[in-house]
């Protein structure tokens, strides 16, 4: 896979080498690619499906590639992740 700009996930607590791998199946390989996948309509439900993880998981990979960016990072009006 060419390498991306923006901040990776790789290294971040809780992206262990399993969820890497399962995330980059769909190309999302940053913190900016999770995130907005996340908030995106029907972003939380697909990213479920799609890694086989919980919800919970899911939401908790999100909140840390959200913190882990820099706070001139904007994914807004999206607003919140929910189902």
């Amino acid at each position: 896979m060419a390498e991306k700009k923006g901040t990776p996930l790789a290294g971040l607590p809780g992206f262990t080498d399993e969820v890497l791998a399962r995330l980059a199946t769909y190309w999302i390989v940053t913190c900016e690619d999770l995130v907005s996948a996340a908030v995106g309509e029907g972003g939380l439900p697909g990213l479920v499906s799609a890694t086989g993880l919980s919800e919970e998981q899911v939401v908790n990979l999100t909140e840390r590639a959200q913190a882990a960016l820099p706070p001139t990072v904007s994914f807004a009006p999206c607003g919140s992740m929910s189902p």
